[in-house]
């Protein structure tokens, strides 16, 4: 079997703690990825998608830049429980990357400060992509992108443990 046909998954956990009740960091979830906010004010236009597949819900997102597209997925609710205030999707970039696939829950549990927001995240997406750009050590791309994606969730968390705590 070619190594290229064998998809790598890329699994990436984060949390951080916030000093607020389970309930706003809910909302935040909601707003972000089930209304699509964090997507429309990085500037992407967002089509909900009238589909009885979408039945939990779904849109498509896509950025242009100079008449071109740079980035178009379909995203999709595949779980959505607001007792365990916990959200699910499942995203399919349709542009480069494409074939990458992504997986990700988000959740809000209380914690002893407040509210632990974690987010588990499994990336799905084939070698070539990862040799695309002259690298040719596979398992050093792959920690390449691990790192890049942590980093940007990361990055995001404590975005909104800022807003939330201020």
């Amino acid at each position: 079997m070619d190594h290229q046909s064998v998809p790598i998954t890329i699994v990436n956990h984060v949390s951080i703690d916030i000093s607020c009740s389970p309930g706003r960091v809910w909302d935040a979830i909601l707003e972000d990825y089930l209304c699509a906010r964090k997507f429309s004010e990085a500037g992407y236009a967002i089509e909900r998608l009238d589909d009885p597949v979408y039945f939990r819900g779904g849109f498509r997102m896509r950025l242009e830049h100079d008449g071109a597209v740079v980035d178009e997925r379909i995203c999709c609710v595949t779980e959505l429980d607001k007792t365990a205030r916990r959200l699910s999707m499942y995203a399919e970039y349709l542009t480069a990357p494409n074939e990458m696939k992504v997986h990700a829950t988000y959740q809000a549990h209380r914690s002893w400060t407040g509210t632990k927001y974690s987010i588990d995240s499994y990336a799905s997406f084939h070698p070539a992509r990862l040799t695309e750009d002259g690298e040719t050590d596979i398992s050093a791309a792959v920690a390449k992108m691990e790192a890049h994606f942590e980093a940007a969730l990361v990055r995001y968390l404590q975005g909104i443990q800022k807003s939330l705590q201020s």
